[in-house]
């Protein structure tokens, strides 16, 4: 990946991916700014002692980027994976704040 506003991180292990960050670097829409958010962040149930270290990577990237002024982050994935993944985003300094709504849209 060429273009520094945008990061992969693959978690290889035992000759096959076991997880995976994507984020990237996007202008804040209401005033000159930038923010940093995640587009995907997944690990094998096996290895998720293993998501903390890909988290931490993923915010030494996002914390040097330029003009960034906050990090965005969210998990869609049911209540048992925001609890778990909540604490690893709260033992690195990120608070809660707000939800996600859905709906499914016919095809």
């Amino acid at each position: 990946l060429r273009n520094p506003a945008y990061y992969v991180l693959v978690l290889e292990e035992d000759a096959a991916v076991q997880g995976f960050i994507i984020g990237s670097m996007e202008q804040l829409w209401y005033r000159k700014g930038r923010y940093i958010t995640d587009l995907g962040f997944y690990v094998r149930p096996a290895y998720r002692g293993k998501a903390p270290w890909l988290f931490a990577k993923f915010l030494r990237w996002a914390k040097k980027m330029p003009g960034v002024e906050q990090i965005t982050l969210g998990v869609s994935t049911g209540e048992r994976f925001d609890e778990q993944l909540g604490k690893i985003y709260r033992r690195f300094g990120m608070q809660r704040m707000g939800g996600i709504y859905y709906a499914k849209v016919k095809a």
